[in-house]
């Protein structure tokens, strides 16, 4: 896997974030800011005043990751990849199913899913985390259904008119 790049955090050096990290230390110069910071605190009576806070946020800022950078470029890159997995799926189902089947992916709410959609866009499968796979008949197949049960009612109905009296006994149907 490839890693995203990440733009340099808003007011600092390009050069800084992308070229090879330089070791942070505590120089000569530095130190004495830090004590010229502390005599005045202490003068003062508070410990860690301001001007400390805001020259040890800096240092730290130095040598700190971009973390918002890193968080937008893996949501773009998850994203990204989420979108070509959905996209070959797609390619697949169709190049097997030949064109009649297409998929309605849901990631939102209360769970994910995935629906199947048979060429007049209605549902044949979903399938959920957790119930599995659930098939639902299509209209084409309750049409079959019902004409092979209805060709079945009328032949066995005929059937049974033809019966002599004796052996059928009385008249029930199903």
């Amino acid at each position: 896997m490839e890693f995203p790049r990440i733009a340099p955090k808003r007011g600092t050096s390009p050069a800084r974030k992308t070229g090879p990290r330089k070791e942070w230390e505590l120089s000569g110069p530095l130190r004495e800011e830090v004590a010229a910071c502390a005599r005045e605190d202490a003068a003062r009576g508070v410990y860690m005043g301001p001007a400390f806070l805001r020259l040890r946020q800096a240092e730290v800022e130095t040598v700190a990751p971009d973390h918002a950078a890193l968080e937008r470029a893996i949501h773009i890159d998850n994203a990204r990849a989420e979108k070509e997995a959905r996209e070959a799926d797609e390619r697949w189902l169709r190049l097997l199913s030949g064109e009649r089947y297409r998929v309605k992916r849901q990631s939102r709410g209360a769970g994910s899913a995935i629906h199947v959609l048979d060429e007049s866009g209605d549902e044949i499968m979903t399938y959920t985390a957790g119930a599995g796979w659930q098939r639902k008949e299509s209209k084409a197949e309750n049409r079959v259904h019902s004409a092979l049960k209805m060709a079945y009612l009328d032949a066995y109905r005929s059937a049974r008119r033809e019966l002599p009296t004796a052996q059928g006994g009385l008249e029930t149907e199903a």
